[in-house]
């Protein structure tokens, strides 16, 4: 088997690829081929297996092979190694019986050949049409079966073919024997050339040799110039041989001048079954705004959005997304084939993401074994074991996925898709979806999306598309002015549009010329309505032909032929016939890779459905044959068929087995879905309130908390078992809890307690009542609940990590003892592992890595929370994997490691923006915001700070917008715009008085804005006081960098003035040193104003100022650019340029004064970039950095 789905049958051929019939286990009605290109093919020969796989796919003709699927061979079995090389590319196509042309027995009878000769004028003209030339025609390219006693030809190969207006080369192409001579003579050529090597071709079948001895390439290239090839007796007619001498003449303008006319000298009919093939090719045409759009969202490396694609059937949705697909080889194209699913779908999208090349590579040596088995019997796991593969890819992943039809899935697989798509958004994997604007779109629940909407063409897109889709010979003025008139300009319903017009004669072939006839019925009827044209379509139909399309109209999904044969009461081979029959008269499209018949609209399909009479009967008679026939047949549809026939109890019945699977594989937000449409049947009140009760329980399992008290009031208790009726009671009362209705929910659960028999349930309650009394602030009544528990000897081990997790977070939160709060943190973590309970363990995990980061332990937080990424990863929980991304982000920005606190920061950003998680996204984004303003990028930093107040006020937030508020005056007081920081003020202010969340340190920072808001006055004793009342022993950690800062900028202050020993009192403090040894930044800067002092006053107890400067320096030369970078720069160079040493004042000055005018620059906002440069400090320092480069460059020139 290769990659877990294909079973190999037979080998069908080989050349320089192989081929083989193989079974396609996700679609094992249809046998399929499989072509595989050798590992050791070209690059060349790679893209025209690329490009032929595209071809095939935009062509669509009965005599021309259709490819399904492009893949590379990953897994193989062992008895396959040898003959299919892993690694190799392959691609999935129509099985057809592989007798070549050459070797069909049938060429000898003339009116067999002239069948095979008329259906491959049918390719041609298809082909020529739609503006291909074909350039490879050959009888190694054809494949002949016998169906009814009558040849049936596949063209099999289409590497070379190309499309004249947007892929067309002049250049020699194609196989020596059969190439035309303009073509070897490098001239200009047309469709034309397909003509000459289809009479090399017919010379070949006629006479049993090609028109030259020669087999050197060259020598045949000479005669297919000159020579003039005779056609001697055969045993064919005349007319054969005189078509075949026209083909063959050197002159292109000698040939025929289209396909048909070959057609009709052969005295054949242009009949039905030429003729209703030819529609146009596929095309992608005028779709390049959103093209463009998309190939920019592709190139963006940075960006995380989904991209979704809208629009009305037909308005050209997957043309577009199959050339993204071609465009992008490492894109993976996910077609909605409408036959799968619930878990059946999920399986089928999962496997054919992981099992692709770009992918399969990056989970391969770690996930082996977990993908050897994961689509094989899926269990309980499934879904976590999906997330695993996927949470743990590189953040580097180049890969794109596109999802068709994405809003067509059933409700688990979007619940599924939604999970991962999310995971794929946090990991840079690009997402595009395509949403049908007849069905409500489903993209909504996620976030960071981007809608791009496909509408009808206008005219000038007409004109483009039709110049595109047909050649100049096409009579594209008279088609163009019939679309305008009665289509609806969808491109896909203009081709259904145009079949329908060959259907009803009004486009004519028969004089091998295209026609058009109208008659004054055929205007009424394009004129009325598209229903009318149903009507007349389905008035073409027989008995059985309308009855199949009426069953397949009455089913949501696609239905499988075997199916569908035993609902029609025939045979398979019947039901081919039929279904042939239905595509010809344009009722179904092609059949696709999963054989199962599709109605070609969406609103056709409800026009047929319309014409069913007694449709509850219908649905009945469909819904108990396929009971009693097809017992694994999808259980969602036959409850739908169920529902439709007016049998609610049978329909629940299946409701319930589906039901069941979702609880296997622990699908509960898919559950509550079936569950919420199961008890709004009609059923008997037993089954209601199972059905009810189990409702309750999965509502519970979400923590949709208001969802269940909204249920229990609607559940009919009292026939309930009392073990139903306890669990009900704890769901209420911890449901209560859960919407902070604490003493509520007490109450309750107190109640349950006293009257409760089964131990595990007490167990739970008492746990519940300890985290309800420690968020009621009753510490004590919390600590006694856990003791209570602690004496059970069979409290199980969930329970206990439950309580020492508890008195964990009291240890630090409430009496603030770290040593304490890590043992208990400890205890739980052993407890969770014992009962391995993985999320919890990741919580703990991050609970003991912020123990040891509070005790200035870095290398065991570190480690903790390292630990915690890699078992979050293990369980998918995005949620948690960004909380413990932002613990790190605050983590290296105490640290002053700005550049891994932005990597942590953004990345704890993508998760909570990408799951609409405000809060926490704005947390993220506060601290990247702050991480920008520490390092001078102010722009970036205003930007994110505005952009987290924003988030806080719309979540109303008041204790974070607070935060950020603050954040926001210290950036306009560093930028020295007093005005702005006085608007601060006063909206903090505003808050505080508003909001009822305030904290203690909301009045620090308020006191504080006020005090760099009076330190643009000069009222000395307003510093002195904040700085006074605001002593290192009554601060918390958190503030403690703010009395650093404010004892810093008050001696800035003192040194103005001239109090030279209170500003040396102040940094000679015990604790103030001892604070500013912990952080380099705040070291540096406690020398840079001792320099200071010691320069002003000359002191002996004082170090020289350049001995200050320098060891300031040193300290931060490697760290991250700040103000202080500058201002250290910048007091060094002007001491060396006092000093007279003009050539150690020289780089010190230069990179001072690029620093600073880089920082401004870097500014876009106008405004901040003025009061950047107008500061009195930097404005003073440019003109002293100008001053002292002119000095030292005059000093050097008179040197010199």
């Amino acid at each position: 088997m290769i990659n877990r789905r294909y079973i190999v049958s037979k080998k069908l051929g080989e050349g320089r690829s192989k081929v083989f019939s193989v079974i396609d286990t996700e679609f094992p009605e249809r046998e399929v081929a499989a072509k595989f290109l050798p590992v050791s093919a070209s690059n060349e020969e790679k893209e025209f297996f690329w490009e032929e796989f595209f071809i095939l796919q935009k062509l669509d003709h009965p005599n021309i092979i259709k490819s399904f699927e492009l893949n590379n061979v990953l897994i193989t079995d062992e008895d396959e190694e040898n003959e299919i090389e892993k690694y190799s590319q392959f691609i999935t196509m129509e099985y057809f019986p592989p007798t070549a042309l050459l070797s069909y027995s049938g060429l000898k009878e003339e009116k067999k050949l002239n069948q095979i000769i008329k259906q491959i004028c049918s390719v041609l003209y298809y082909l020529h049409q739609s503006n291909y030339i074909y350039y490879d025609l050959k009888a190694e390219n054809i494949l002949v079966a016998e169906q009814n006693g009558n040849p049936v030809i596949k063209i099999i190969d289409l590497g070379f073919a190309k499309h004249t207006v947007t892929d067309f080369e002049k250049s020699i192409q194609g196989t020596p024997y059969y190439i035309a001579p303009e073509l070897l003579k490098n001239e200009n050529h047309d469709y034309r050339v397909d003509f000459y090597s289809l009479g090399i071709l017919l010379y070949r079948i006629v006479y049993g040799k090609f028109p030259f001895e020669s087999d050197k390439e060259l020598d045949i290239y000479k005669s297919h110039i000159e020579d003039e090839f005779v056609l001697g007796n055969s045993i064919y007619s005349k007319k054969l041989i005189s078509v075949i001498e026209k083909l063959i003449k050197k002159n292109p303008e000698d040939r025929y001048k289209n396909a048909l006319q070959i057609i009709l000298d052969l005295q054949l009919p242009i009949d039905f079954e030429i003729v209703k093939d030819l529609v146009p090719a596929k095309v992608f045409s005028d779709r390049k705004d959103a093209f463009n759009i998309l190939t920019t969202y592709l190139n963006d490396k940075t960006s995380n959005e989904v991209f979704s694609v809208t629009g009305f059937d037909g308005s050209g949705k997957t043309s577009l997304m199959l050339e993204i697909y071609r465009k992008n080889p490492l894109a993976i194209f996910i077609e909605n084939s409408k036959t799968k699913t619930g878990l059946e779908a999920v399986k089928y999208i999962f496997h054919k993401i992981i099992l692709t090349e770009a992918f399969y590579f990056e989970s391969e040596n770690e996930f082996a074994e977990i993908i050897d088995d994961l689509f094989i019997k899926p269990s309980r796991n499934f879904m976590e074991s999906i997330k695993r593969i996927f949470n743990t890819l590189p953040d580097s992943v180049n890969l794109t996925i596109i999802f068709d039809d994405y809003n067509l899935y059933d409700n688990f697989t979007k619940e599924s898709l939604t999970d991962i798509i999310r995971i794929f958004q946090v990991k840079g994997i690009k997402v595009i979806l395509t949403e049908s604007s007849d069905f409500d779109h489903s993209s909504s629940s996620l976030f960071n999306l981007c809608i791009v909407q496909l509408n009808q063409f206008t005219d000038y897109q007409l004109t483009e598309y039709l110049d595109i889709s047909y050649y100049d010979l096409y009579p594209k003025k008279e088609l163009k002015k019939f679309i305008l008139l009665y289509s609806d300009l969808q491109p896909g319903n203009i081709k259904r549009f145009i079949k329908d017009l060959i259907l009803l004669n009004v486009i004519e072939y028969n004089t091998a010329e295209v026609t058009f006839h109208i008659s004054e019925d055929i205007v009424l009827a394009l004129q009325s309505s598209h229903e009318e044209l149903y009507r007349m379509r389905l008035s073409n139909l027989n008995g059985n032909e309308l009855k199949l399309a009426q069953i397949i109209s009455a089913f949501e999904i696609s239905i499988e032929q075997t199916i569908l044969a035993a609902l029609l009461n025939v045979s398979q081979e019947v039901l081919k016939s039929i279904l042939n029959e239905l595509e010809k008269k344009n009722i179904i499209d092609p059949l696709s890779l999963s054989n199962a018949p599709k109605i070609n609209s969406f609103n056709f399909r409800k026009y047929i459905y319309s014409t069913i009479n007694n449709r509850k009967r219908f649905h009945l008679v469909l819904a108990n044959s396929i009971k009693k026939l097809f017992a694994d047949f999808n259980v969602m549809e036959l409850s739908r068929q169920y529902e439709l026939a007016n049998e609610p109890e049978q329909s629940v019945e299946f409701l319930r087995k589906e039901i069941l699977l979702a609880d296997e594989i622990s699908a509960f937000a898919y559950k509550r879905s079936l569950l919420e449409k199961a008890v709004q049947f009609n059923i008997l009140e037993k089954t209601l309130i199972t059905l009810k009760y189990e409702l309750v329980k999965t509502l519970f399992k979400l923590s949709d908390f208001k969802a269940v008290l909204e249920n229990l009031y609607k559940l009919n208790i009292l026939k309930l078992s009392e073990d139903e009726k306890n669990q009900l009671q704890f769901i209420k009362g911890a449901s209560l809890i859960g919407l902070r209705k604490l003493e509520e929910g007490k109450s309750i659960l107190l109640e349950l307690h006293s009257s409760a028999k089964d131990k595990k349930l007490k167990q739970q309650t008492l746990a519940e009542l300890a985290y309800a009394d420690f968020d009621l602030n009753n510490i004590d009544e919390a600590e006694a609940y856990c003791k209570i528990l602690f004496e059970d000897p069979d409290l199980d081990f969930e329970e206990k990590g439950k309580c020492y997790n508890l008195l964990g977070i009291i240890e630090i939160q409430i009496r603030n003892n770290p040593e304490e709060a890590l043992e208990k943190f400890n205890q739980a973590m052993l407890n969770y592992e014992k009962s391995n309970l993985l999320e919890k363990i990741v919580g703990v995990k991050i609970n003991i890595g912020n123990i040891h980061h509070i005790k200035s332990d870095k290398k065991n937080a570190v480690k903790f929370w390292d630990d915690s990424i890699e078992l979050n990863r293990k369980i998918g929980k995005l949620e948690q994997e960004g909380h413990i991304f932002l613990n790190y982000g605050l983590f290296y920005l105490d640290d002053n490691n700005f550049e891994k606190s932005l990597l942590h920061s953004l990345h704890a950003q993508k998760i909570f923006g990408t799951l609409g998680i405000l809060n926490e996204a704005g947390l993220a984004t506060e601290n990247i915001g702050e991480m920008y303003f520490k390092t001078c990028d102010y722009q970036n930093a205003f930007d994110n700070l505005t952009k987290a107040a924003e988030l806080f006020s719309q979540m109303k937030n008041g204790d974070e917008q607070l935060n950020t508020l603050f954040v926001l005056g210290r950036f306009w007081f560093i930028i020295g715009e007093f005005e702005e920081l006085e608007n601060i003020i006063n909206q903090f202010e505003y808050l505080l008085m508003t909001d009822e969340t305030k904290t203690g340190q909301s009045d620090f920072y308020l006191r504080y804005l006020k005090f760099l808001l009076k330190l643009n006055d000069d009222n000395l004793s307003d510093k002195k006081d904040f700085v006074s009342s605001t002593s290192h022993t009554s601060i918390t950690n958190s503030e403690t960098e703010l009395y650093i800062e404010s004892v810093m900028l008050t001696v800035e202050w003192f040194l103005k003035l001239g109090k030279f020993d209170e500003a040396l009192s102040l940094l000679n403090d015990a604790d103030f040193i001892n604070f500013t040894e912990q952080n380099i930044i705040l070291k540096a800067q406690r020398e840079l104003l001792l320099g200071k002092i010691a320069y002003f006053t000359q002191s002996e107890n004082l170090k020289s100022p350049i001995e200050y400067f320098e060891t300031a320096y040193n300290l931060i030369e490697d760290e991250s650019i700040s103000e202080l970078t500058w201002k250290i720069l910048f007091i060094i160079a002007e001491t060396y340029w006092e000093r007279g040493n003009f050539h150690k004042a020289k780089k010190p000055s230069y990179y001072a004064y690029e620093l600073i005018n880089m920082i401004g620059e870097n500014i876009s906002n106008s405004k901040i970039r003025t009061a950047y440069f107008n500061h009195p400090e930097r404005k003073k320092a440019l003109e002293k950095l100008i001053l002292i480069g002119n000095q030292t460059q005059l000093n050097e020139f008179q040197k010199s």
